[in-house]
């Protein structure tokens, strides 16, 4: 019930609820870890999985030790065509050498024979004129000999160095060959490989599931899941607490509730002293009223807003608080006040019925405390004052 008349709406204010979980942050990430390290926990130690039979997994890990085997086996087959490669790429070349000489020679030695066979002609020509004597005959006649010779063994040589040649071009279109064939095994290897890995890696797979040891993968996805599922558990609870919760959060919650201005609220400096910046910020957040510099500007304040709101000269402080905190309010307020006024404090009239006809005509200032005060007892005060008419001007919270 509102001192207006009007009923008091149940929502939820979420800045209040925010700035509730963000006090709480140290706590939100150990349920965080704690979730993450019980799920992993018992993924990877307590629920295991699936174990199969040891006369199963052994005769796994003999297969992939034959697999391992083979890859290896493999392997080494490739290294040993790479090397017959190479071997054969460096006899070529050095038979592209000796080859380029022989054709160098070759071509020198056919030069020479077309030389031979044109002085040979030559002299033959010379060997037909009648007119030559005999002693130019039988020279001419030694010297076709000679070059005939010439010619006999320069054909000689051409002939070897054909055969050589030919020898040498056999010889490197056999690696030539060779090099093909091992170019061709090493891709048949490759591809081998490739599909013994992959059936290598299938059977580590079902060993490992076998052998009820789950994969670091599925360990830290499930930590994961109950880091998250410990994350929304804590706001869950926060939640569930805040809407619980039936102690008075603060001045914005309590003036919204009755409809009541909220004149100071008091906060000693030890206390202030202690809250950090993050803290101070997140009670501005959720609507606390800014705490002076000391508790008697608080009453200076209120004692001032007192004296804007009404004109009555006789105050009544009352509230759900115990009777001698009234009263230690209702002194040190009274003592802000100009001469003639009357603060005087009221135990909660809830409970002492006959105190409300002593309201009449006084300005009643609520004082209730934050964290303290219980919002059912705030409201049966609220109902009653409403309905006997009380004049409340306003509230001051510690």
């Amino acid at each position: 019930m509102r001192f207006d008349g009007t009923q008091t709406e149940g929502n939820v204010d979420l800045r209040a609820l925010f700035a509730s979980a963000l006090r709480k942050w140290v706590w939100f990430f150990a349920a965080v870890l704690i979730g993450a390290l019980l799920f992993g926990l018992y993924r990877g130690v307590l629920n295991p999985g699936k174990a199969a039979g040891e006369t199963r997994i052994e005769e796994m890990q003999e297969t992939i030790e034959a697999s391992e085997t083979s890859l290896k086996n493999n392997a080494n087959d490739i290294a040993a065509c790479e090397r017959n490669i190479a071997a054969n790429n460096e006899k070529i070349a050095s038979h592209e050498k000796i080859i380029a000489n022989y054709e160098s020679s070759l071509k020198d030695m056919r030069e020479t024979l077309a030389t031979l066979k044109k002085t040979l002609a030559e002299a033959e020509r010379a060997l037909s004129d009648e007119s030559l004597s005999a002693s130019e005959r039988v020279e001419l006649i030694g010297q076709i000999s000679a070059v005939e010779g010439d010619i006999i063994n320069v054909n000689g040589r051409i002939d070897e160095a054909v055969r050589m040649t030919n020898t040498l071009h056999e010889d490197t279109m056999s690696w030539k060959n060779d090099i093909e064939s091992n170019t061709v095994r090493i891709g048949t290897l490759k591809d081998t490989r490739e599909k013994l890995q992959k059936t290598l890696d299938e059977q580590r797979a079902e060993l490992e599931e076998m052998s009820g040891r789950p994969g670091k993968k599925s360990v830290l996805l499930t930590a994961a899941i109950g880091g998250v599922l410990g994350g929304f558990l804590f706001c869950g609870v926060v939640f569930v607490q805040f809407l619980t919760d039936k102690k008075l959060r603060g001045a914005k919650e309590y003036g919204m509730r009755y409809g009541v201005y909220v004149l100071g609220q008091l906060r000693s400096a030890k206390a202030q002293s202690r809250k950090g910046k993050f803290s101070r910020s997140l009670d501005a957040f959720a609507g606390d009223i800014e705490t002076a510099e000391s508790e008697d500007k608080v009453y200076e304040l209120v004692a001032a807003a007192l004296r804007a709101r009404t004109d009555k000269k006789t105050v009544a402080v009352t509230g759900t608080l115990a009777a001698d905190e009234l009263s230690a309010v209702a002194d040190r307020l009274g003592a802000f006040m100009p001469e003639g006024y009357d603060v005087k404090p009221f135990p909660n009239p809830v409970y002492n019925a006959g105190l409300l006809s002593e309201l009449e005509g006084r300005a009643v200032l609520l004082t209730e405390a934050k964290g303290v005060s219980d919002r059912r007892e705030t409201d049966k005060l609220a109902g009653l004052l409403t309905a006997c008419g009380a004049d409340v001007v306003g509230a001051m919270l510690k």
